[in-house]
């Protein structure tokens, strides 16, 4: 195999991580696409995904692979006590150390999230990245209540209301936690493949249902998986206090 190598620009990274046996090929190509790009630069998980062959979910796991062996730590960005965000630094080398609040967070990192830089997003090596997006999450106006909403009502033919306040504060909720546009998209897709053509579950495609305190681990869960559905309808009347 011969490298046929362009004599400008370059980019130097420490080999560390070339040979480190516990990331993948992909990981270690995120992290080298990362640690390549300029001060100031700002990115999107949904960029990253563009600029591949590779498919959402492979990208994402690449990231997460990254965070769980200490090379992308994410740390809480707060203003007067507020939660406002979140700070990823990117390490040529893995990293161990501690968060602000003084507990280890490698392998913490949720990165299902549609932003790789919610706030700022630094490298600390020789380049000193900055990926960043300087949206206040607590912003009524960054949040995309009737794209969810419309996406919902789509999929799952209902007629709900982008504007009802109860629907608004728990698609808030999870915003402020970080979930992104796609991640909402996400869920629906999940759940409407499971429960779209199901007469007792149909009922609860909804938001309080869908984007409440079960909303990571509807994201987490793999294609829409129907294992156990059959009591899926006793549990959630149970936790949402709906009699059948």
């Amino acid at each position: 195999m011969r490298n046929k190598k362009r004599m400008n620009p370059f980019v130097q990274i420490d080999k560390t991580m070339l040979s480190d046996e516990k990331i993948s090929w992909k990981a270690k190509g995120i992290l080298s696409y990362l640690l390549s790009k300029p001060d100031g630069w700002i990115t999107y998980i949904t960029d990253i995904e563009k600029r591949s062959a590779d498919g959402r979910d492979s990208v994402r796991s690449g990231i997460k692979e990254l965070a769980d062996a200490g090379y992308i730590i994410r740390k809480r960005i707060r203003d007067k006590g507020q939660f406002k965000g979140w700070e990823y630094e990117v390490y040529e080398t893995p990293d161990v150390g501690k968060t602000e609040n003084g507990k280890a967070d490698v392998g913490k990192s949720d990165f299902g999230k549609t932003d790789v830089g919610e706030s700022n997003t630094s490298n600390n090596d020789s380049s000193n990245n900055d990926l960043s997006n300087k949206e206040d999450s607590n912003n009524d106006n960054n949040i995309p209540y009737v794209e969810i909403v419309t996406y919902l009502n789509q999929a799952a033919s209902k007629k709900y209301r982008h504007t009802t306040p109860k629907t608004k504060s728990i698609i808030k909720a999870r915003w402020n936690e970080g979930f992104r546009l796609d991640d909402f998209k996400a869920v629906i897709d999940i759940k409407c493949k499971e429960w779209l053509s199901d007469e007792k579950m149909n009922k609860f495609l909804r938001p309080e249902t869908l984007f409440g305190t079960k909303f990571e681990s509807y994201l987490n869960q793999k294609g829409g998986a129907t294992s156990g559905k059959a009591n899926d309808s006793g549990n959630i009347a149970e936790e949402y206090n709906i009699p059948f």
